[in-house]
């Protein structure tokens, strides 16, 4: 939950500095907030308002603290904040000026943590068809840097040869570090990554495909944990949790685990578990195996599966995390079914799923996709953003650019052009626990006030563990689970 700030605070804009610097924060949680303090300084609020920028502008936005941390460390899910960007780089992009090499290396870092969603005007395309139009390996740093503000390095011709120059500033080696030498890296890792089961289903075949176009989640750094007991940590967080009695090494499936933040989280925050995650994009697992090498896990493990044809996997959990993706399954509930299989008797699974009442913005949004016969490509994506942005006729889905997904080309994707998407009701979902023999132990509410105000509302602490409660309120605060439905469950004795 961000925290928007209303007055420019010097002493927690460097605190929110230091936070955008260090590596083991996750980033996303704090780009929202240092947005609207960054708001807030007269440089920045001349920049947005100016349809020409100057020297003067480039000069203020570069000395200003948050600015360049920003643009390196997450996406930043703010309008203003994207087409301030977007203005930059094409002014500096024609300027070619060395002495703004800093600041394009930190938007070309923006252009990768948001997979090049920025909107594309024809000076931009001709931009970068001329940088496109020389041979990489004779381009200057300032035109590697501009490149890179509309696309990653590696899908430029001939880029391989970089990997053989010295780069310096530092700046300008991270850059090409992020967008070449880790992406070839994971296209190798990919092709040593061992299969549990084949990819048949037709509907995981699309899904599959759409993230290996687009790796889900982008992200950077994931928060450094006090070591705990995976057992006592969910007693703590879930009302209906009693202590399962497990074994000191609890195994742990993360089904679905895309780039591998959730199984990473786990395995740094629970040391004493041995993680596995699944997923069906060889590329997303291969920025996890990265990324899991990078930090030096032990007690992890990436596979690819189709979690429908996990069957004749002998292995059994304790914990299975399946956070937002069975709705994306051909048959949800068949997939479920092969979860529940895998759950050892005294195990625990987290499930998280889509409500149909919190996405009926989500909902229109597809309709009006399918309308307009808009491709889920990179043009069509950046032409339906657009469209939500300034059409007035789509002014009632204004709401969905306080979304984080928006604001990145994978992530809008999977919000609004994703292949398969189910939704479900509370009723649906009391009524497919009892269809599993499972045993409803609670949501995952965090420390936001949903809690808080739930209780208010129903007083009883059992009330937490009734379904028929839940509707209710969700019906009186339909977006409640706006991001997901995310719950406990267990088998029943």
């Amino acid at each position: 939950m961000s925290i928007a700030f209303t007055v420019a605070d010097p002493w927690y804009e460097q605190f929110l500095v230091g936070c955008l610097k260090n590596s083991y924060l996750n980033h996303a949680d704090v780009a929202g907030s240092a947005g609207t303090m960054l708001a807030l300084k007269p440089a920045v609020a001349a920049a947005i308002s100016t349809d020409q920028l100057d020297e003067g502008h480039i000069a203020a936005l570069t000395v200003e603290p948050l600015f360049l941390p920003m643009l390196h460390a997450a996406v930043v899910p703010l309008l203003w904040f994207e087409s301030l960007v977007a203005k930059l780089r094409v002014t500096l992009t024609e300027w070619q000026n060395p002495e703004h090499l800093p600041l394009l290396a930190a938007i070309a870092h923006q252009a990768f943590n948001t997979d090049y969603v920025y909107p594309r005007s024809v000076r931009d395309t001709e931009i970068e068809q001329a940088l496109l139009s020389q041979p990489v390996e004779l381009m200057t740093q300032i035109e590697l840097m501009s490149l890179g503000t509309y696309r990653a390095l590696v899908d430029v011709p001939g880029a391989r040869s970089l990997l053989r120059r010295p780069f310096s500033p530092p700046f300008v080696k991270t850059v090409i570090d992020r967008t070449l030498r880790e992406p070839l890296e994971e296209r190798t890792i990919q092709t040593h990554i061992m299969s549990l089961s084949p990819v048949h289903d037709e509907v995981s075949k699309k899904v599959q495909a759409q993230y290996e176009a687009f790796p889900y989640p982008r992200w950077i750094g994931v928060q450094r944990y006090v070591p705990q007991h995976l057992a006592q940590t969910l007693i703590r967080e879930c009302p209906g949790i009693e202590d399962p009695g497990w074994p000191d090494t609890p195994r742990l499936l993360v089904a679905g685990c895309g780039t591998g933040r959730a199984p990473i989280t786990y395995a740094r925050k629970f040391p004493q578990t041995e993680v596995l995650g699944l997923d069906l994009s060889r590329a997303s697992l291969a920025y996890g195996i990265r990324k899991a090498r990078e930090l030096k896990l032990s007690n992890i493990e990436f596979c690819q599966a189709d979690i429908l044809s996990l069957d004749g996997l002998e292995q059994r959990f304790e914990f299975i995390d399946c956070v937002g993706v069975l709705h994306h399954l051909d048959d949800p509930i068949a997939g479920w079914r092969v979860l529940r299989r895998l759950l050892k008797q005294n195990g625990i699974m987290e499930i998280g799923l889509y409500s149909e009442r919190a996405r009926q913005d989500v909902i229109v949004a597809r309709e009006e996709i399918a309308r307009l016969a808009l491709p889920g490509t990179p043009d069509g994506i950046r032409e339906f953003r657009e469209r939500v942005k300034i059409d007035p006729a789509l002014a009632h889905l204004r709401s969905l650019v306080t979304v984080v997904d928006f604001y990145s080309m994978g992530d809008c994707r999977g919000l609004l052009f994703h292949v398969q998407e189910h939704r479900f009701s509370i009723p649906e979902i009391k009524r497919h626990i009892d269809d599993l023999r499972l045993r409803f132990l609670g949501f995952s509410l965090g420390v936001g006030p949903i809690g808080v105000r739930f209780r208010a509302s129903f007083p009883d602490p059992t009330a937490l563990l009734d379904l028929d409660c839940w509707a209710e309120f969700e019906q009186q605060y339909p977006q409640t689970f706006r991001g997901m439905y995310i719950f406990y469950t267990a088998k029943r004795t």
